[in-house]
């Protein structure tokens, strides 16, 4: 039966508490058994920065890596600030050799001529004093204008209210097929107009030079006024009402228009006169 060797005391790291003592191995890979460490108790890597020996915190059998820098080459230093890199007008120095300038913003997209045009008021100018490149600015931006103008508006003030189903009216069934009923036929087979649009359109061709139709005061419908515009008569045929163009009463010639007066009182209304000292008076008491 082969025994086996017992670990050495530099694997063991012996931690005591107040009640029972605990052994645990030693992990570390920079410890001798690990071999990365030089036969002179150092890093094989020097690149850490640590050096190996015994640590006054633990026993005298235990080793382990010191964590304190031997060299202040391995101290982590500030970054230095990024130097701002010198920027070059290009544009400003070619603006008197313009056959140069046309020729750089030729290679120049519609979005990248507008990109250039907001960059700085002179290159703005040297873009907006060729006229082609001018024109092409315009063109970019106009129609960038005209969809952001378009999709507004299809935007919607709020919300639409929907209304329940119960309020909703029925559906209604239709049928292609069938023909529409067509308008009004009169009497005489003449068709009849729907509208009083219509009406006086109709009537309009029947005018003569000097006449002109105004409405009728009783039924709405044109009226036709003769050429001297003394007298009216309504073009329906069921009114036939004529009257005086002027005061829309019954025609009354040769009589002249009488109007209905009413008696005022000469003292009364010089008091309603624009400033006058009652006018005045009265403001006053406001």
């Amino acid at each position: 039966m082969e025994c086996t060797p017992a670990r050495s005391s530099s694997s063991l790291s012996v931690h005591r508490t107040p009640s029972v003592l605990q052994s645990t191995p030693v992990s570390h890979p920079w410890t001798p058994e690990s071999g990365y460490c030089s036969p002179g108790g150092h890093l094989t890597d020097t690149s850490f920065g640590f050096s190996c020996s015994t640590s006054p915190f633990s026993g005298e059998d235990a080793s382990c890596c010191s964590f304190f820098p031997h060299s202040s080459r391995h101290m982590p230093r500030c970054l230095s600030p990024v130097e701002e890199q010198p920027r070059v007008d290009f544009l400003r120095g070619l603006q008197s050799q313009t056959p140069v300038v046309r020729k750089v913003l030729s290679y120049l997209t519609p979005r990248e001529l507008s990109v250039v045009c907001r960059t700085s008021s002179v290159w703005r100018r040297l873009c907006l004093s060729l006229p082609e490149e001018a024109l092409r600015w315009r063109q970019y931006t106009k129609r960038r204008r005209d969809l952001w103008e378009s999709s507004r508006e299809n935007l919607r003030c709020g919300k639409q209210e929907k209304k329940p189903p119960s309020l909703s009216l029925p559906l209604a069934e239709s049928n292609a097929n069938v023909e529409a009923p067509g308008p009004a036929v009169q009497g005489d087979g003449a068709v009849g107009p729907r509208s009083r649009h219509d009406i006086y359109a109709q009537e309009a061709q029947t005018l003569k030079e000097g006449e002109w139709h105004l409405s009728c005061p009783l039924c709405s419908y044109p009226s036709r006024v003769a050429a001297n515009g003394t007298a009216a008569r309504c073009k329906s045929p069921t009114c036939s009402y004529q009257f005086c163009p002027k005061c829309r009463r019954d025609s009354h010639l040769p009589k002249p228009c009488t109007t209905i007066s009413v008696p005022t009182n000469p003292r009364t209304k010089k008091h309603l006169l624009i400033g006058s000292n009652y006018s005045k008076k009265q403001l006053r008491r406001l």
